[in-house]
């Protein structure tokens, strides 16, 4: 029994694993990477950057010459160099292989214009074009790790404001970031850094040359990275381009809150709070009105931007949010030419061929993600602007405003789409399922979030919103919920009071009070779980001796006991109601969902009648402990308390989820995901010997 119990346990948590799929620490080294990375040996960056020089002369950016030392380390992976001043960070462009970690906030706003770790003061980039470019000469990748060690880089400037791109060339690619293109080896990473206050500002209003511009907070390009609790905040990214004269030049703007493209990576526990605005003077290029001229002319500009990534391919992105406001007014041809994502833009596949039916582990996911920023564009998405291939999406939604571009002259013959998760129309596969909140807004289950009642929705516990300027530096004075003087916006059950009264589960006791913190009967708790379940019609016999068809619990008492809910001939409906007796109730209602025995409790033993009840209540997050050693199972439940029960099995989706998840799969694929995860735990020897 204890092994079917734990297995139980298991399933849950393959599960969850299955919603967010853990990312592979060795990288694929795919075609894509292979393409883009430029094929040549490591060569030392400082005489590289010497010998080249005068290819920079009249660059937007100075290089900085500073000496390669640092406050400790040796630059291993487990004793990275230690980094403390700004001179320090410049110097890690002259070590790309190494490791680096920040032990104090760096501050550039002294600096002067910013040159990406790895680029150059032309802003080359260092993969591999069809058009080698002077301006990459000197370029190289980042092949290291850094973790910013809950540290900042501050200030960072990079402004370009210039008629055309510096050095222009038939196709130019020009990268704006903190780093430039990152490859990192194994088990490499960017962990615990926030880039604030920053500022890239690039203009360029007489283009001759067809040009890519990409620009992010990040970087501009990465590949096999780990990305872990890293933030952009306070900066801003705006773009403007517009053409010389006649000219037929090309465009094409790629602009992400904190990477522009990445691929075979995983994205966690981070989130972009600063806008991105993306503007054009070519107004023409923007008209599409079906004639071949306008189609031509629309090809040849286009603008993608996504609050994490402008682009990803096989990436997992997990439990990240959007808080800055993303506008690209381009309206132009093409259905992918002109779109916006609150977390990513576009996913793409290898390749040109089409690929589909990839499961979740190799194919790009995003889980447990939102959008509060505001989306203007002619394709406006609140979580993804357009995919070519297979992505799992689950747990996100999207309460930021999308905006359609209405000011393109030719607005009439132009599409446009808007989606709080993504513009329909694309191949996408939804993976994990969708809850629906009161109020109208998608909203998610999961150990990932938590309720915010003075927000009114679910954030995420990763994401400290307080630094967004979304929760005010002292907390407000509580207010009154649904009119109720009882009920404040700091308690308890400040959501469930409103949701069970609209729902008929509980009634108030006057116009103005709910009574919340009144004793309630068994006959009460009984009756609120039986409204719950759609007050269904019951007929038999009484079972109950003390039970008459006068009481207002009578039909809730006897669909209670045919249903297992409740045994014996006696009732005791006028008793007082015990927090253990109305969470075995719910938990038979639920299921019965057999359960580890927590031992957490001092006052609810393993003999306990109530461990199992107070188990699964714990780990669904269904009720709260008094304390952290006791949970007092034999207290008297409350009028709030039983309404706050009842809400948290309907809104945490812990019944719906097993349900679906036993109609969804046979009982081989049940078992092949619970040995994976038993496996992947590497808990082989646990269920194969006698520890039981």
């Amino acid at each position: 029994m204890k092994k079917s119990i734990f297995k139980t346990i298991i399933l849950i948590s393959a599960l969850a694993l299955a919603a967010a799929p853990v990312f592979s620490q060795t990288k694929r080294k795919t075609q894509s990477q292979q393409t883009q990375r430029q094929k040549q040996t490591k060569k030392t960056q400082s005489a590289e950057m010497e010998s080249t020089q005068s290819y920079w002369e009249g660059a937007p950016a100075v290089l900085k010459k500073t000496p390669f030392k640092f406050e400790g380390g040796t630059g291993t992976l487990k004793d990275p160099y230690l980094i403390k001043t700004a001179d320090q960070l410049n110097s890690v462009r002259f070590g790309l292989s190494k490791h680096y970690k920040l032990i104090a906030d760096i501050d550039l706003s002294k600096w002067g214009n910013w040159i990406p770790l790895g680029g150059t003061p032309a802003y080359g980039g260092s993969w591999i074009k069809k058009y080698p470019q002077a301006a990459d000469a000197g370029c190289g990748e980042f092949t290291g790790s850094f973790d910013g060690n809950g540290h900042v880089i501050s200030g960072m400037t990079i402004i370009d404001h210039n008629d055309d791109i510096f050095m222009g060339e038939a196709e130019a690619t020009r990268a704006y970031a903190l780093f430039g293109a990152i490859f990192p080896e194994n088990n490499s990473f960017i962990r615990n850094l926030g880039v604030v206050n920053y500022t890239i500002d690039i203009s360029h209003t007489k283009m001759k040359y067809n040009c890519d511009l990409r620009v992010a907070a990040i970087s501009n390009y990465a590949a096999g990275l780990i990305v872990e609790n890293c933030y952009t905040s306070g900066g801003k990214i705006k773009v403007h381009t517009g053409r010389a004269g006649n000219q037929t030049s090309r465009v094409y703007v790629m602009a992400g809150g904190m990477f522009t493209e990445i691929e075979d990576s995983r994205i966690t526990n981070c989130y972009n709070a600063s806008p991105i605005i993306i503007t054009t003077s070519d107004t023409d290029y923007m008209n599409y009105n079906y004639t071949t001229t306008t189609r031509q002319l629309g090809d040849l500009r286009s603008a993608r931007a996504g609050g994490i990534a402008m682009q990803m391919m096989y990436t997992h992105i997990t439990s990240c949010m959007n808080a800055g406001e993303i506008t690209v007014p381009y309206a132009n041809f093409g259905y992918g030419n002109s779109l916006t994502g609150g977390i990513v833009g576009k996913v793409v596949r290898l390749g040109q061929q089409f690929i589909e039916d990839l499961p979740p582990e190799t194919a790009s996911t995003i889980t447990s993600c939102y959008n509060i920023g505001k989306i203007t564009g002619t394709y406006a998405s609140g979580i993804l602007g357009f995919t070519s291939t297979d992505c799992y999406i689950s747990d996100c939604y999207n309460v930021g405003e999308l905006v359609l571009d209405e000011d393109n002259p030719q607005k009439d013959y132009i599409p446009t789409f808007k989606d709080d998760i993504i513009i329909q129309g694309c191949n996408i596969l939804e993976y994990g399922k969708k809850y629906v909140h009161d109020n109208g807004i998608k909203v998610v289950h999961g150990s990932s979030w938590i309720d915010s009642p003075k927000l009114g929705r679910k954030i995420l516990k990763a994401i400290p919103e307080d630094k967004l300027g979304i929760k005010p530096s002292e907390p407000e004075a509580a207010t009154q919920i649904a009119g109720f003087t009882d009920v404040k916006s700091n308690d308890d059950f400040a959501r469930s009071v409103p949701w069970a009264v609209e729902k008929g589960i509980a009634k108030p006791s006057s116009k103005t009070t709910f009574s919340p913190n009144d004793p309630c009967t068994r006959g009460q708790v009984v009756t609120y779980i039986y409204r719950w379940q759609g007050s269904p019609k019951v007929s038999g016999k009484n079972p109950f001796k003390d039970v008459k068809p006068s009481d207002t619990f009578y039909n809730a008492a006897l669909w209670a006991y045919k249903n297992g809910f409740l045994e014996g001939n006696t009732f005791s409906g006028n008793a007082p109601c015990t927090r253990g007796d109305a969470l075995e109730i719910l938990w038979k209602c639920s299921g019965s969902m057999e359960m580890i025995a927590i031992d957490n409790f001092t006052d609810v033993p393993r003999s306990s009648k109530y461990q199992q009840p107070v188990s699964w209540a714990y780990y669904g997050a269904i009720a709260k402990p008094t304390t952290k050693t006791t949970f007092e199972p034999e207290s008297v439940c409350t009028k709030g308390q039983i309404v706050t029960f009842i809400y948290q099995v309907e809104h945490t989706g812990l019944k719906d989820w097993m349900d679906t998840t036993q109609q969804n799969a046979n009982s081989s694929q049940v078992n092949d995901i619970v040995n994976n995860a038993i496996k992947q735990m590497g808990l082989e020897d646990l269920f194969n010997g006698n520890q039981f």
